[in-house]
């Protein structure tokens, strides 16, 4: 992790990799304070837009460490459906062994109820990867804007 701010722009992507996330958060905390919003001055937009991609690069990491983790848990708990719903038909195959078999849609509802918990933190972890996403696009909008705002800048000063 990086305790200077001049140093900021040197994340290695194999360094961040192996922070936790109370790392990165740190390190997002460090940066915020940096970003100053009524700075006009060429070379504080340019620092804005530093800053910003600092940032955005920062929950980049968290973004994929989120969609992995999702991806991930998703795969168990369908999995884990998929199970019960075979435990559950075997179940009733074996307690009504005369009686026609239910269609599966009975069954994968028994397994649904059975998975509901492991469903809500999957949709847990689907929420936290949005708000990064989101959070990502809005600095991406306002570095943007800085950018416009300096390339504006640029044209005033040097078109007279």
């Amino acid at each position: 992790m990086y305790d200077s701010i001049e140093k900021t722009y040197l994340y290695n992507p194999f360094d961040v990799k192996l922070w936790s996330d109370e790392m990165i958060e740190k390190q997002v905390r460090q940066l915020l304070p940096r970003y100053k919003h009524d700075d006009d001055t060429m070379y504080g937009m340019a620092s804005n837009v530093e800053t910003l991609a600092n940032i955005m690069y920062l929950f980049g990491e968290m973004i994929a460490r989120l969609t992995k983790d999702y991806g991930l848990s998703k795969i168990d708990c369908d999995a884990k459906e998929k199970k019960a719903i075979t435990i559950e038909r075997k179940k009733w195959v074996e307690e009504n062994p005369n009686d026609k078999v239910p269609a599966m849609s009975f069954f994968e509802a028994k397994a649904a109820e059975y998975v509901r918990d492991d469903k809500e933190k999957v949709l847990d972890k689907y929420a936290d990867l949005t708000r990064f996403k989101e959070a990502s696009e809005k600095y991406e909008a306002i570095m943007n804007a800085i950018k416009k705002k300096m390339d504006a800048v640029k044209f005033e000063e040097f078109n007279k």
